[in-house]
């Protein structure tokens, strides 16, 4: 993947297998941040996403992004929730 390509979207299996699926997003100030959605919620997720569409997302988490693979550089990550709602612009 690409961290330059802000409509990448990728599956991976983490150590605990609990993030399976992460996407680049590129804010209005052109900035990019890394989402990811738990294994549990790729079934609200996984096909509502497409490449190239404007979305906005509310009722997600906001979490350091450490660990040993970052997607980008922004300090933060966002976490899709049960309760993260998915509109498109």
């Amino acid at each position: 993947m690409d961290e330059n390509d802000s409509r990448s979207c990728y599956r991976f299996a983490s150590s605990m297998a609990t993030v399976v699926l992460g996407f680049n997003i590129t804010t209005s100030l052109d900035d990019k941040i890394q989402a990811t959605v738990r294994k549990t919620l790729v079934y609200k997720f996984g096909d509502l996403l497409k490449e190239g569409h404007v979305y906005k997302f509310s009722s997600f988490g906001v979490v350091p992004n450490t660990g040993s693979y970052r997607a980008t550089n922004h300090e933060h990550r966002l976490v899709f929730q049960m309760w993260t709602t998915v509109q498109e612009a």
